[in-house]
């Protein structure tokens, strides 16, 4: 039955001023560093602009450069008490730069002759090829053509690549590489203490809709409180039920840097940006082949993984346009309760304020954790294998808290939940295995020297098979329905076991109420299991400029993505065979056992067995038995448009502005099998409440 939500959002960007303090530079005399405090200087050989960027800390400073004047240069080791002056004489020595004030706070870093820059860059890469030198060179001369990015350090004046006023922290594609990690959302984790990870598949194993998905947020705030952006564009979401971006349909080699507002930013962006914002930058003129692979395992048994990354850029039409594609393989074997002892370890537990300590879950009640030993620890539910019959019923004296069936199918009395009960968490998987290939290409055509046409297209496939504890179900349980005719809402309840069931054990009819009540773990119907298969299409187009004799900029494109979820989830209870099935008597040979509902008969109806290991048999469970399917397709159209500049020139400097406007469309359909569009099936109860978020977002 197909489901369509429709959501569509108008953003228009009026005016975003900011303001530049220009100051004249001042030289910064002998004299005055002569009479400065001498500081304890250790930097080892270094990227230039790292180590700059060290010396400003260590001096208290802010420091500004263009961000081109210090690529591929490598400063000098700097050891000892040095003054301001010296240090930054020192490590600038032998190159074309030089070092001047702009206020008490502010270091300038500045190029004396542009032409030397190049040569000294080049002549510092050693290995560097004939034709890798040609086109840095080609590179630093068009990049010259066009305006600079001013790379602030120490400071938080306003970013033009964000336009907020909040901290702004980068994880570059060197730290991506070195980090040794599979996943990119592993890696910002490990990099920045305020990322979280939504959903993974170390987190997911009770989750129906985001096994497979990996998404982070900012803060604990939720995925749908900060917005993941590529290339300062939104995309599509990867799960029906809430906005997450999984990060794993990106390919790593395509990242050139991430970028992370940690503070919220829903002036500019919205709600969905009220943790902040994660901005994932694509490659930007990196040239050549890579290739890298990384396989590894756990020493405790599981976890086997095995990644592949594979990139390729170049240039063409003269430099005129640029290519890049990158593409990746990642396979993750999941880890199994059996291959670690903690997983069979039973914990319940809550702080108790009175004693001062944690209590523990123990057959005998729950007792300090100073006072047991982990032997004592329980957590167990009364959902048995064989079945728990009249549970609680302490009016029924000879029941003594309920009959069970134990592991020697043999009937007890005398139940206590933490001492008889079952331990679920043996079938719930410590890591659920998945498997995606993602592939990204990026094109950019120079069609003018002022105009530039660019596109991008993404694809991703990610599946994931995880398997989950039998169905536990029971008498009180309820599951809504809606009348396939009328749309009334409604509800089922399975209901008690009569006496006069023939499954019913004598010993247990003589020393009940009314009915019997029940709880049981359906192990012959099978482990639940959910087969995700999830597909992700992106694209985007758009073309880039300036005029007005080059003061403004201009940028307009329009994108499309497209995400189908295929999801099976298998082995699930239909309420109402269920109930039909417990209500059986015998035929009117006194022998058989048969439903006593002629549909239910004439539908096939098998009477069920509840009492007892095994006693389902394979044609009862196949009787109650349903696997429910969903299947979302989401589609995103996103048109945007803006164009920036300086207006006009004050005493403190221009005042910029960006006028713009963004359109994004996000459509929804959702098809779902008869058992979660008219309910009555145990999937339902858990899965439309991940939907209610989604259709609150709806208008």
């Amino acid at each position: 039955m197909p489901l369509h939500l429709s959501k569509i959002s108008l953003v228009l960007c009026i005016i975003s001023v900011c303001m530049l303090t220009v100051f004249m530079p001042v030289s910064a005399s002998a004299d005055q560093q002569d009479s400065a405090d001498r500081t304890e200087v250790s930097i080892s050989a270094q990227p230039l602009a790292d180590a700059l960027n060290s010396l400003a800390l260590e001096f208290d400073k802010q420091i500004v450069f263009l961000a081109d004047t210090t690529n591929g240069l490598v400063s000098k080791p700097l050891i000892g008490t040095y003054s301001e002056l010296e240090a930054f004489s020192f490590v600038l020595d032998g190159t074309p730069l030089e070092y001047s004030l702009l206020n008490d706070r502010t270091i300038a870093i500045s190029v004396s002759d542009e032409a030397d820059l190049t040569e000294l860059v080049l002549a510092q890469a050693d290995q560097t090829t004939e034709n890798e030198r040609a086109a840095r060179s080609e590179a630093s001369s068009e990049a010259r053509d066009e305006i600079e990015e001013i790379i602030i350090t120490g400071s938080r004046l306003r970013r033009t690549s964000f336009n907020v006023s909040t901290p702004l922290v980068t994880v570059d594609n060197a730290a991506i590489t070195d980090a040794g990690l599979g996943s990119l959302a592993e890696i910002l984790i490990d990099e920045i203490p305020a990322l979280y990870e939504s959903s993974s598949n170390t987190n997911s194993q009770s989750q129906v809709g985001n096994t497979g998905v990996t998404s982070i947020n900012l803060r604990r705030l939720g995925s749908n409180r900060t917005l993941t952006l590529i290339d300062g564009r939104r995309t599509v979401q990867t799960a029906y039920g809430s906005r997450n971006i999984s990060l794993n349909t990106i390919p790593p080699g395509m990242v050139d840097r991430v970028e992370v507002i940690t503070g919220g930013s829903t002036a500019a962006y919205g709600s969905d940006a009220i943790a902040g914002v994660i901005n994932i930058i694509t490659q930007q003129g990196q040239v050549g082949f890579g290739f890298d692979t990384r396989a590894g395992y756990t020493t405790n048994g599981g976890g086997e993984e095995l990644t592949a990354n594979a990139d390729y850029g170049m240039n063409f039409r003269d430099g005129r346009g640029y290519l890049f594609v990158a593409a990746n393989y990642a396979k993750q074997y999941g880890i199994d309760p059996s291959d670690r002892n903690r997983a069979n370890l039973e914990t319940d537990f809550d702080y108790n304020n009175e004693k001062l300590c944690n209590e523990w879950a123990t057959e005998t009640g729950d007792q300090c954790a100073r006072d047991i030993t982990e032997a004592d620890w329980r957590n167990r539910s009364d959902n048995l294998p064989g079945g728990v019959f009249e549970e609680d019923e302490r009016d029924v004296e000879f029941a003594d808290g309920g009959f069970w069936y134990d592991d020697n199918n043999v009937l007890q009395t005398g139940w206590v939940e933490d001492r008889d009960g079952f331990d679920l968490s043996i079938f719930e998987l410590i890591k659920v295995p998945d498997e995606q290939i993602a592939v990204a290409v990026k094109v950019e055509y120079d069609l003018s020297p002022k105009t530039k046409a660019y596109f991008q297209l993404h694809y991703s496939r990610n599946t994931s098979f995880n398997t989950k504890t039998p169905e536990n179900y029971e008498h009180s349980d309820n599951r809504a329905t809606i009348d396939p005719v009328t749309g009334e809402p409604g509800a089922i309840r399975v209901g008690e076991i009569s006496l006069d069931n023939p499954f019913v054990p004598a010993i247990i009819a003589e020393n009940s109420g009314d009915d019997i009540t029940w709880d049981r773990l359906m192990v012959e119907v099978g482990q639940i299991t959910t087969d995700n298969r999830r597909t992700t299409w992106r694209g985007w187009a758009g073309l880039q400029g300036s005029m007005f004799n080059d003061n403004w900029d201009w940028d307009v494109s329009a994108g499309y993505s497209h995400f189908e979820q295929f999801q099976l989830r298998s082995n699930e209870i239909d309420v109402l065979s269920t109930q039909q099935a417990l209500d059986a008597g015998f035929a009117e040979d006194g022998v058989t056992i048969q439903c006593n509902d002629p549909e239910a008969r004439a539908a096939g109806c098998v009477p069920l067995n509840l009492f007892g290991v095994g006693s389902i048999t394979p044609e009862m469970a196949d009787w109650i038995r349903v696997n429910p399917t969903i299947n979302p397709n989401i589609e995103q159209i996103n048109v945007l448009g803006f164009i920036n500049g300086d207006l006009f020139n004050m005493p403190a400097g221009p005042v910029a502005a960006v006028f713009g406007a963004e359109y994004t469309r996000d459509e929804i359909d959702l098809v779902v099998s008869d058992g979660l569009a008219f309910g009555g099936v145990t999937f339902k109860e858990r899965n439309l409440g991940g939907l209610a978020p989604e259709s609150n977002q709806c208008s």
